[in-house]
């Protein structure tokens, strides 16, 4: 083959690179990402072969000034129930895994644009582990529950709880419809610590936060099966809970 037959070809693969992408209504910008599969000079693990945009770097504190900073850094929460996980911002491209409810992510990039999704216009985001480092998928943002949704709870009828957490222990008391005190204790590498600590209970789409009047870099938020009834949140499942199921006193 010629040089001017080679580059005849490259030729027309570039038009119909660029073209077909605006006839077929799909973005560019993806799918040069997906060829690449490199992100600013990092190789991501991508087994699911992701469609992979430009992320955010991970001090960009306006861009995470929506999500909670804990002590693996940013995350926002899933919704309570499992969520789908798709491989591209494209509803027929999901994956067989799912996210499961209450699980912490971190959003490393939102479409510019939203989509019609049937009649719902909804906005696309990529998300990764909590840490970032762990590649995810492409989620709907109205499936993540930030701070700011979280508003002072109603219709808890529980006294207290009791959890742990590893070797961390706490005894929650409820009073005064949302608020709790909490006494909290701690052993590990030769050391024991214990403290007391209060805050209010909030809630989003039946996650409680129990936030404390000066919350630190460790949050903790429990799922809301009833009235009388909280779990763990899922990054503690396999750990304890106990509820105090006497009702407050009025």
């Amino acid at each position: 083959m010629t040089v001017k037959k080679l580059l005849a070809w490259v030729a027309v693969f570039l038009v119909l690179f660029f073209a077909m992408p605006e006839i077929l209504d799909t973005n560019v910008p993806y799918r040069l990402s997906k060829l690449f599969k490199s992100i600013v000079g990092t190789v991501y693990d991508n087994p699911n072969e992701l469609v992979l945009p430009q992320f955010e770097e991970p001090t960009n504190e306006r861009f995470y000034a929506d999500h909670f900073n804990g002590e693996n850094g940013y995350f926002v929460l899933v919704q309570p129930k499992m969520t789908p996980i798709h491989q591209a911002p494209d509803t027929s491209m999901k994956l067989a895994e799912k996210l499961a409810g209450s699980a912490r992510v971190r959003i490393l990039f939102k479409k510019a644009e939203k989509d019609y999704i049937g009649d719902e216009l909804r906005h696309w985001a990529f998300v990764a582990s909590e840490t970032g480092k762990e590649l995810i998928g492409w989620v709907f943002i109205d499936q993540l529950i930030f701070p700011k949704d979280f508003k002072p709870a109603t219709n808890l009828d529980f006294n207290g709880f009791k959890y742990s957490r590893g070797e961390y222990t706490a005894e929650v008391t409820r009073f005064k419809d949302n608020l709790f005190k909490m006494n909290w204790r701690a052993k590990g590498k030769g050391l024991f610590l214990k403290g007391t600590m209060s805050g209010q209970f909030l809630e989003a789409n039946d996650i409680i936060w129990s936030k404390k009047d000066d919350q630190d870099y460790i949050y903790d938020f429990f799922i809301k099966n009833s009235n009388v009834e909280l779990e763990q949140e899922w990054r503690f499942n396999n750990d304890s809970i106990t509820m105090n199921m006497f009702l407050v006193p009025e």
